[in-house]
């Protein structure tokens, strides 16, 4: 294993040299916050469009969960008032792809009729509408904490929800007006999907026992077909968006606190356990992040954030803190990361 600092890596153990990218990145810089006591920062969500536009969603010291806008990269936040309910908290922001003007929102509510489920704008929060995810005639639309997903398509959208008996993944090929469902499961799992940015016609879906590979179906009657299925390395793995990703060719990482694993076979047998960089001893969140010409993976240690392009082999660090993160969001040549306490946000950009 090869670590350095951002630049070319030739480890001479290997038979072969490997020369990393041209790709470099400036120093970590924290996103000014909205002013008041933050107890946790949820969710924050970029403009597709527009680089400055930010929205992101806190809880305060009250406990109480608010929505907070900028039109300027942070250096100023108003407040948004969020769908009008009666009972519920707003949890996650969410950038439509493919219209500037439209934000999502999602509430939890352990009763949907009290009002959770998926809300969009298309005039920056003054009015909200209820997204239904109806499957069918009749059917009630039972989404009660829901998160939104968006497939590599802009017309394609996921759901992961839970009800009082159940979890479910639902798709969408038509930004939300109609929808059917993909994955179910018991209310002791969490399904969710992992959308293949490399692959507009496959996405994973994953519990804590196994690995589904999912292809949008070219039968008419049909929207997706299983195309594979394989188990995590052990069973009874408790996984979550912060801790999986995709690489390019399909190739599934996955962190399991103390180790870092690798599937890129589609096949139960093929995970392989990854080093970690330099004095790293556990892994927080992992998440690809995609250049014109690279590929990369970056992880969150407990000795700072580092970037891959040769899956796992060589690891260059990004920026020169040992700053510990807990989630990432990657948009465009931008990476977010929140803090481990929850109530900082930091970001680096890539260097043209």
């Amino acid at each position: 294993m090869c670590v350095t600092a951002l630049g070319a890596c030739n480890d001479s153990s290997s038979d072969a040299p490997i020369t990393e990218p041209d790709v470099s990145f400036n120093e970590w810089q924290a996103l000014n916050l909205p002013e008041g006591d933050i107890a946790e920062l949820k969710w924050i969500a970029q403009g597709r469009f527009d680089q400055n536009k930010l929205n992101i969603v806190l809880r305060n010291a009250e406990n109480e969960y608010q929505l907070f806008s900028s039109f300027d990269a942070g250096n100023q936040w108003n407040g948004v008032a969020g769908p009008d309910l009666s009972s519920g908290r707003i949890d996650k922001v969410y950038a439509d792809p493919a219209e500037s003007a439209h934000w999502y929102l999602t509430v939890c509510n352990a009763w949907p009729d009290l009002g959770g489920g998926i809300y969009r704008t298309d005039n920056e929060g003054q009015s909200w509408e209820k997204v239904a995810v109806i499957e069918a005639e009749g059917e009630q639309d039972i989404s009660a904490c829901p998160s939104l997903f968006f497939g590599v398509n802009a017309e394609s959208y996921f759901v992961a929800d839970r009800s009082y008996h159940s979890n479910w993944v639902s798709y969408s090929a038509d930004k939300g007006e109609s929808w059917s469902r993909v994955d179910s499961g018991g209310y002791s799992t969490w399904d969710f999907p992992i959308i293949n940015p490399f692959n507009a016609n496959e996405f994973y879906v994953l519990d804590q026992n196994h690995v589904r590979v999912m292809a949008l179906a070219t039968d008419q009657n049909e929207t997706t077909q299983e195309i594979g299925s394989f188990e995590f390395p052990q069973r009874e793995v408790f996984v979550d968006t912060a801790v999986v990703t995709i690489l390019a060719d399909g190739v599934l990482v996955m962190a399991e606190k103390t180790r870092l694993l690798m599937n890129d076979s589609k096949s139960n047998a093929n995970w392989k356990t990854l080093t970690l960089p330099g004095d790293a001893n556990e892994v927080f969140a992992l998440t690809s992040w995609q250049g014109d010409a690279a590929t990369g993976l970056v992880i969150a240690t407990d000795n700072g954030v580092w970037i891959s392009f040769s899956r796992g082999a060589r690891w260059q660090r990004l920026g020169d803190s040992e700053l510990a993160m807990r989630q990432f969001w990657v948009m465009g040549s931008r990476i977010y990361a929140l803090s481990q306490s929850a109530n900082a946000v930091f970001y680096i950009d890539r260097l043209e």
